[in-house]
């Protein structure tokens, strides 16, 4: 399923395993990344993700089994459906770009 964690990370460049972008603790930081950084992150993020097939295939196999809807629910966000994903995917941490 690598290649089409390939072909979605084509389609949104900065896909990485922590979603769109990188995580930037500035709690800790006194200044952002700088755009070499950045771009570094980014890279080394999209090789966790593209590591993390399993996980990915084992969401895809739980997605499908969701009743469709062209409804939007306002009454959850994208991370409580993430949150119930992996309750019901036994023992797995879901990353926010897998899940994305």
């Amino acid at each position: 399923m690598s290649s089409i964690i390939e072909k979605i990370i084509r389609e949104i460049p900065d896909l990485t395993t922590y979603g769109i972008g990188v995580y930037e603790d500035n709690h800790h930081k006194s200044r952002r990344l700088s755009e070499e950084e950045r771009i570094c992150k980014i890279k080394e993020s999209r090789i966790e993700l593209l590591q993390n097939t399993e996980t990915f295939d084992r969401v895809i196999e739980w997605l499908k089994k969701i009743e469709k809807s062209k409804n939007i629910n306002m009454k959850y966000r994208s991370n409580a459906l993430k949150d119930i994903a992996e309750r019901n995917i036994k023992n797995t941490y879901i990353s926010n770009g897998i899940f994305i």
